[in-house]
């Protein structure tokens, strides 16, 4: 990975670690890549949140959701170059490039409060039940 100078490999991993990530979605369930990324942790049982992004939002009011346009901690070379990691990783939404339709995670940056309506599963497609 390429970092911009001053920007440690620690401090690239303290960034990731201190966030708390969501693939976005719909209804139907995450984009492809969630879909892809739960298949390789299936093994582990892991439990899925849906949760409606204004109700997250709503929920803290204090903390303002950034959208990365890549899987921020697994970065990989294309086409011979570098992927950059950096304070850029992670932007709020005035910042960003490009249309929600490009954004691969949704992360906060703080503990976080889940809303009234949140759902869990077993599976990304569901079946869904009542979390919260």
């Amino acid at each position: 990975m390429k970092l911009p100078k001053g920007f440690t490999f620690e401090d690239f991993v303290e960034t990731l670690n201190r966030r708390i990530f969501f693939w976005p979605g719909s209804k139907l369930g995450p984009i492809d890549y969630g879909v892809r990324h739960f298949a390789h942790y299936e093994s582990d049982n892991p439990v899925i949140l849906r949760i409606d992004l204004d109700s997250l939002v709503q929920a803290n009011p204090l903390l303002a959701p950034h959208f990365c346009q890549y899987n921020s901690g697994s970065p990989r070379c294309s086409n011979g170059k570098k992927s950059p990691r950096g304070p850029q990783t992670f932007l709020p939404a005035g910042a960003c490039n490009g249309t929600p339709s490009k954004v691969v995670e949704v992360t906060f940056g703080a503990e976080i409060v889940l809303p009234q309506g949140t759902e869990c599963g077993a599976r990304p497609k569901g079946p869904w039940k009542r979390f919260l």
